[in-house]
């Protein structure tokens, strides 16, 4: 057998370090989703006011037009 392999072998079948180094940045992954997430929803909530408020001062335009009689 390569001895590289079985150096490969050995890190991957003992699973140990690899194992634990997968499960740490997995853990960090969900945090990182989690505050990603969180945000996201806090810049959806901006944009539907500033939408809301965009809204009100297109109809607010449209009402005050002075006719053209």
């Amino acid at each position: 057998m390569n001895p590289w392999a079985a150096i490969i072998v050995a890190i991957i079948g003992g699973g140990g370090p690899v194992v634990a180094l997968i499960a740490r940045l997995d853990r960090k992954n969900d945090a990182q989703h989690g505050e990603n997430a969180r945000t996201l929803a806090r810049i959806e909530g901006k944009v539907d006011e500033v939408g809301g408020r965009i809204a009100d001062h297109l109809e607010w335009h449209l009402d005050s037009k002075p006719d053209a009689d």
